[in-house]
């Protein structure tokens, strides 16, 4: 590190450079008052000063107390040569002005969040009918050489061309054309959401493709959409007693041909059963979604999924619970990993499956 050279035979005066950061920096160091040669002072850039900032007291210190400001200078380069050169600087990364361009051409507008060093990127977009989604950026230090990291919930992962050199506009008019492709089942799930009572999950969100639909007395209906042909018919599984669900499977057996990709999924669904869906608002009256031992409709993850089969009783219960009661009575059969019992509510017969862990 150079030092800044004595300008008077008395050494109280000093004007030169210091080298800090890989950066030469003028510095010069005086006397406040010039007749009592004392309180010095010292004078530098602003860049310089801004290293310096959370030194200064120290400096400002051992400015006051030194004997000579030989012994200072050296307190000087000792702290820029192993404390200041060693600090990692916050610089801008060398992308930044690729990424500056890349935004400009997606528009400012669509930015939802943005990280100080640029390098986590929220856009936000909206579908033919106003859905917004958000796709999410992670830029990695080669950006753009290297394709930067993409999440997002679409029904299918969303898996971006890339090349090196590319940009983030390619991306997004990628996922701009995703978008497009889901229309037709976000449509369906929306008229679902609207016109049904949802069991699972309880807020669909855009990636979603599985539903469970209540039927009313305690029965349900699971479907699988395929994303990628939604209008064809979903795989169907119906939950409830047996009485309940062998009528229901019988319909959806002799209905399955008619399923009409002109139709959406709620109007199919209802022409093939030939049931009135329960609405949400629906659910007091319509259905009892509460486990019958431990009167909760959520245990963990878990919703009731076991049904008493007797018609008038129909209540059902979470796996677990089942499983515990029927295990805390004494003389329960058990016969190739099933418990059979009675129902807690009616005592007609009930059996319940001993999941492996």
């Amino acid at each position: 590190m150079n030092l800044p050279i004595a300008l008077n035979s008395l050494g109280t005066l000093y004007d030169g450079f210091v080298l800090c950061g890989g950066r030469s920096h003028r510095i010069q160091i005086y006397p406040a008052n010039k007749k009592e040669k004392t309180n010095y002072k010292i004078s530098c850039d602003w860049k310089l000063r801004h290293k310096l900032k959370d030194y200064l007291p120290l400096l400002k210190e051992r400015l006051e107390s030194c004997n000579n400001l030989d012994g200072f200078l050296s307190d000087l380069r000792t702290l820029i040569d192993n404390v200041i050169d060693h600090t990692p600087v916050n610089h801008f990364p060398k992308y930044y002005d690729v990424i500056c361009k890349d935004l400009e051409d997606i528009g400012w507008e669509k930015i939802k969040s943005i990280s100080p060093q640029f390098r986590k990127i929220e856009l936000e977009f909206k579908d033919a009918n106003e859905r917004t989604h958000i796709l999410r950026i992670n830029v990695t230090d080669n950006y753009p050489q290297e394709s930067p990291e993409i999440s997002t919930e679409l029904p299918c992962p969303f898996i971006p061309l890339w090349v090196p050199g590319g940009s983030l506009l390619s991306v997004c008019e990628q996922f701009t054309t995703s978008l497009e492709m889901y229309q037709y089942l976000w449509d369906s799930v929306d008229e679902l959401k609207r016109e049904c009572w949802i069991l699972e999950p309880e807020h669909p969100n855009y990636s979603c493709t599985s539903l469970r639909i209540s039927l009313g007395k305690n029965c349900s209906l699971k479907i699988q959409v395929n994303p990628l042909q939604p209008d064809e018919l979903p795989e169907c599984h119906f939950l409830g007693s047996n009485s309940v669900v062998a009528k229901l499977q019988a319909k959806y057996q002799q209905g399955y041909e008619d399923w009409s990709e002109n139709l959406s999924i709620l109007q199919n669904i209802t022409a093939m059963i030939g049931v009135e869906l329960p609405k949400r608002k629906d659910r007091d009256t319509e259905t009892n979604i509460q486990c019958g031992i431990c009167y909760c409709y959520r245990l963990g993850t878990d919703i009731p999924n076991e049904v008493c089969n007797e018609e008038k009783c129909n209540q059902i219960y979470h796996h677990q619970c089942l499983l515990e009661w029927l295990r805390s009575i004494p003389g329960v059969k058990q016969s190739f990993g099933v418990l059979f019992g009675e129902c807690p509510y009616c005592c007609a017969a009930i059996n319940v499956k001993i999941l492996a862990t």
